[in-house]
């Protein structure tokens, strides 16, 4: 029930503002896929342990998130990057939101 109420939340929220830039550490999960079609009008990036294996047609690992090739062409506004913590510098001079 909790996972609804944010996604109702941020869905709501996030659809009467337009362009924005969205940074979503370790956004591989069930809320990611329901939320991420719903933000179409803005460029998601996704922070994952491993871009390479969150992208694969199938899943790899159980160790890793995935959100699969076929949902990332569906979704080109969603992109995956590699994070271990320490190349937030990049990003930093860019206009973000994170959660």
């Amino acid at each position: 029930q909790f996972s609804f109420l944010l996604f109702l939340l941020c869905s709501t929220l996030l659809t009467s503002v337009k362009a924005l830039n969205i940074l979503v550490p370790g956004g591989t999960g069930t809320i990611a896929k329901e939320l991420f079609p719903v933000l179409s009008s803005h460029k998601i990036t996704v922070l994952t342990r491993n871009a390479f294996l969150a992208a694969t047609p199938t899943r790899v690992s159980s160790d890793f998130g995935h959100l699969g090739s076929s949902f990332l062409s569906a979704n080109p506004h969603v992109s995956l990057r590699d994070w271990d913590g320490g190349d937030l510098l990049d990003i930093v001079g860019q206009d973000w939101m994170g959660w």
